[in-house]
């Protein structure tokens, strides 16, 4: 009599090799409550659950995106395949229908970006309570200013490094001396989120929502001032786009995953950071970098 069993391995290892991310994939895993809304995320584990977690934020002015949307979907698919666990996850929108534009507050900035940093937080405990041992935070434009907000600001015990994909932060007054690693993704002409030191979406210096932050430039350069590690990629000439491009770039995530994997084997010496003469940029003066 002939066995059928043949046909089913053979059926298994092709949907092994065509969803071998999206069939682990655990999806709407609710891990804080605010306010009666169940906040959730959905991790992408690597083949090892031992290895490093980066705990993600998305994208979106703080009053839109999702953790589901296609760069960040990429970008965690692309770290699980290279090792990295990643957990995406949704956090509070404070500006929907607001904006984040010029004529908003900069106190009701500051809170939105508060508001998400504690959320990411709570992801972080969620996930420590599984048992992780390496947790970076990260996070796309405002997800990465919240992602800094939380590994510079707010955490209580202290993360393993800090992923901002075009993101930024008051920087004026901290003290950096302690401050985790730190892999920052930036163009070096954002007119959105500055790479240096500048206002937030170029609004005038006289706004309601004239909100001073330093990007990945200026934390680098303080970063150095402090003699802690920290890589830039900083992108000449580039604008906001940087935020999604190099989430989808696979050399890139090639060595960020090689970072991060380093950093939880063996605590690796991070290698020097790359560095641009800011002397030949077409929009350097539209930026200070305030620590040389």
């Amino acid at each position: 009599m002939n066995s059928i069993a043949p046909r089913y391995t053979i059926l298994a290892t092709w949907l092994g090799l065509l969803f071998p991310l999206v069939a682990w994939t655990q999806r709407d895993v609710p891990f804080a409550e605010r306010e009666k809304t169940v906040l959730g995320m959905d991790l992408y584990p690597a083949d090892s659950p031992d290895g490093p977690w980066l705990v993600f934020a998305h994208g979106g002015g703080f009053s839109g995106g999702a953790r589901d949307a296609e760069p960040v979907v990429d970008l965690a698919r692309g770290l699980a395949e290279r090792g990295v666990n990643v957990a995406s996850i949704s956090y509070r929108l404070r500006q929907v229908g607001v904006g984040f534009g010029c004529n908003v507050p900069v106190e009701d900035k500051r809170e939105a970006m508060r508001w998400a940093a504690e959320d990411l937080g709570a992801a972080v405990e969620a996930i420590r309570a599984r048992g992780a041992t390496f947790i970076a935070v990260g996070g796309s434009s405002a997800g990465a200013e919240a992602a800094l907000l939380y590994g510079l600001v707010l955490a209580e015990e202290p993360v393993d490094a800090i992923v901002s994909f075009s993101g930024a932060l008051e920087a004026e007054g901290l003290v950096f001396d302690d401050a985790p690693p730190l892999f920052a993704f930036h163009g070096t002409c954002d007119g959105v989120v500055p790479f240096g030191r500048a206002v937030h979406r170029g609004c005038a210096v006289d706004s309601p929502g004239a909100f001073v932050l330093d990007g990945g430039g200026a934390l680098v350069g303080c970063y150095r001032a402090a003699m802690r590690p920290a890589v830039l990629w900083a992108f000449d000439g580039a604008g906001h786009e940087v935020c999604n491009d190099a989430m989808t770039n696979p050399a890139l995530l090639d060595e960020l995953a090689e970072r991060l994997n380093g950093l939880h084997r063996v605590g690796a010496v991070l290698p020097d950071e790359s560095w641009i003469n800011l002397s030949h940029l077409p929009c350097a003066s539209s930026y200070s970098l305030p620590c040389p």
